[in-house]
C-alpha cells in the first residue's frame, strides 16, 4: 500500500485530535482520584472500569465459560500518581497550562 505525504499527514492530525480527545475525557472522568474531588487538575494516571450491567451474547471463551455485552460501567478510582502529570506535561504545549501542571 502506498500513501501519499498529504494522507499520512491528514491520518496523523486526525491521530493526534483523537489522541488529545481522549487526555480531555480521561480527565473530566477519571481525574477525581482518591481524596480528590475533581478539582485538583491533576491528569490520572490509571484508572478502571467496572462493569455493571451486562448481557450474555450466547458466546463462549475457550474454557466455556459465558461471555458478554458491557450496557454499563463506573469508574474505578485509584491515587493519584506522579506518572500521569508526567506523561500529561510531555504533550502540552502552551507554558501557562505546564506551569500551572507544576
Amino acid at each position: 500500500v502506498e500513501l501519499s505525504a498529504d494522507d499520512v499527514s491528514s491520518m496523523l492530525s486526525r491521530w493526534i485530535s483523537q489522541v488529545e480527545l481522549g487526555m480531555a475525557r480521561a480527565m473530566k472522568i477519571a481525574s477525581r482520584g482518591m481524596n480528590d474531588d475533581g478539582t485538583s487538575g491533576v491528569p490520572p494516571a490509571y484508572f478502571s472500569y467496572n462493569v455493571t450491567k451486562w448481557v450474555k451474547n450466547g458466546g463462549k471463551n475457550d474454557k466455556g465459560l459465558p461471555l458478554v455485552n458491557a450496557k454499563a460501567m463506573k469508574v474505578g478510582t485509584f491515587p493519584l500518581f506522579l506518572e500521569g502529570p508526567v506523561r500529561y506535561m510531555k504533550t502540552v504545549t502552551d507554558e501557562e497550562t505546564k506551569g500551572n501542571m507544576y
